[in-house]
């Protein structure tokens, strides 16, 4: 049996691209933005958020630390985020 040969799972960088077409005012988009530069500069904090076991522990600790630096990020938008990104890389494969 032959076997299906699988894209590579995108790493955390993926997050650090995000684009959302029709929400580029959107307060909590720049926030997000803004904390992302952040975790970009910190390797601390992004190897934080790479020992997360799971997406809703991923969430949870990115809030916490966004709060933590004084940006307002909801799990609602960090999720939206994390779903178009996941979206546009399934596409390119499928």
């Amino acid at each position: 049996m032959a076997q299906i040969k699988r894209p590579p799972l995108p790493s955390l960088a993926w997050l650090f691209r995000i684009h959302w077409p029709g929400v580029e005012d959107s307060i909590q988009q720049q926030n997000l933005q803004r904390f992302i530069q952040v975790v970009q500069a910190d390797q601390g904090l992004l190897d934080q958020l790479r020992a997360t076991p799971n997406e809703g522990a991923f969430l949870e600790l990115a809030v916490r630390l966004a709060a933590r630096h004084g940006y307002d990020v909801t799990p609602e938008t960090l999720q939206t985020a994390i779903r178009a990104k996941r979206q546009a890389w399934l596409g390119r494969w499928i």
